[in-house]
């Protein structure tokens, strides 16, 4: 799993560090890349999975626009942490997974909990969308899923309607790969893609299954049926928990019910 974390080194510039650890606890490939700077208002263009400031260096006004970014990445002090930034750029992959976990998990856990305050208006809201917009319901459940994981990387692979448009033509159906980092982007599946897809084609035709998750290699599979379409989901994430669990079994039941 590789993920990339950032310091905020003055009120113009972003430290980047990007780690990879993969394989199982026995055996870990670990690895990380040399740190490089960019400016801070390119942060919206950079795969991001979390961002470290300081009161002590940045401005009050600007800290308050970098917390904005809280809606897509976690975003803390690192005084909090008892961490000075210094300390960023030679932490090793070992230290960068456990600051990543350590910023990850309180705002997985915020953000799971604001869902299942709201669970059934999500669910009417996506409901309501279905129909008449498959495309935006499939956006706006990517980003859902990928906060409430807190997933550094998660594609969508779903059947979107293509509706005639002449008289004697059928609707059509199409699969879909819907992947991206701040804002999805649905594609056209390749060659590797179908591939993916027909692999798990058994567990999408019926219900609902999380059940597949591997540490070692921080994947999670979700496939089944929605509103009677079928769907793969393949995430990477460092853990998967039973109120991650919970929620989604929640929301996909809600979806899936005619009432």
């Amino acid at each position: 799993m590789q993920f990339t974390l950032g310091a905020l080194k003055n009120d113009e510039q972003v430290i980047l560090k990007t780690f990879q650890i993969d394989g199982s606890s026995n055996d870990k490939i670990r690895q990380h890349s040399p740190s490089k700077i960019i400016n801070v208002y390119d942060l919206k263009n950079s795969s991001l999975h979390g961002l470290l400031f300081s009161k002590e260096k940045n401005s009050d006004d600007f800290i308050n626009l970098i917390v904005v970014e809280n809606k897509y990445f976690p975003v803390r002090n690192a005084l909090d942490l008892q961490m000075a930034l210094e300390q960023f750029e030679s932490l090793s992959s070992e230290e960068g997974m456990k600051l990543f976990q350590k910023i990850r998990t309180p705002w997985v856990l915020q953000n799971n909990i604001l869902a299942l305050e709201d669970v059934f208006q999500i669910r009417n809201h996506l409901k309501q969308l279905w129909p008449n917009d498959r495309t935006g319901f499939f956006e706006e459940f990517w980003f859902f899923l990928k906060n409430q994981l807190g997933a550094t990387e998660l594609i969508f692979y779903y059947h979107d309607l293509i509706k005639a448009t002449k008289e004697g033509e059928k609707n059509k159906l199409i699969k879909v790969k819907m992947t991206g980092f701040r804002h999805p982007s649905p594609q056209n599946l390749d060659e590797a893609d179908e591939v993916v897809v027909k692999n798990y084609e058994p567990q999408m035709s019926g219900l609902l299954e999380m059940s597949d998750y591997n540490l070692a290699k921080g994947q999670l599979v979700i496939a089944g049926l929605l509103r009677k379409s079928s769907f793969l989901v393949l995430a990477k994430l460092p853990e998967f928990n039973r109120i991650q669990k919970a929620l989604l079994t929640a929301l996909f039941r809600g979806l899936n019910s005619d009432s």
